[in-house]
């Protein structure tokens, strides 16, 4: 976990951006107290174990607190993606978000098999 917190704000922090490839955050919505959240961790870790060496960055929100985890990212995401956030995340979704736009360019369900998700991302990537 702390390899992922030290990629995450590296890509922040050196402000690397690419014209050719896109660059899409993979935002989970999470909260500790709802069952969505639980059900959705298993595919989210896969996914993040999958696309690790691509252009994308995973992040977990915290609806509760409204905070992007780790702490450092949160500091470093635009108030036009934390709005956008905040808009569309519901507990229990994934949410891809092309970075260099910062615009919303699918979501991804807790009802989804894990094939479809993985599929959906690839078709960005």
């Amino acid at each position: 976990m702390a390899y992922l917190y030290k990629q995450v704000l590296d890509w922040f922090i050196s402000g690397e951006k690419s014209e050719s490839v896109l660059e899409i955050l993979i935002i989970k919505i999470h909260s500790d107290d709802l069952e969505s959240s639980k059900e959705l961790e298993p595919h989210f870790q896969s996914l993040r174990r999958r696309f690790q060496f691509q252009k994308v960055r995973f992040l977990v929100w915290d609806i509760v607190k409204s905070i992007a985890i780790p702490h450092e990212a949160d500091m470093l995401l635009s108030p036009k993606l934390k709005r956008l956030i905040q808009k569309h995340g519901e507990c229990g979704s994934i949410l891809l978000i092309d970075a260099q736009k910062e615009q919303l360019i699918d979501t991804l369900s807790s009802s989804m098999l894990f094939s479809e998700m993985n599929q959906r991302i690839k078709e960005y990537i």
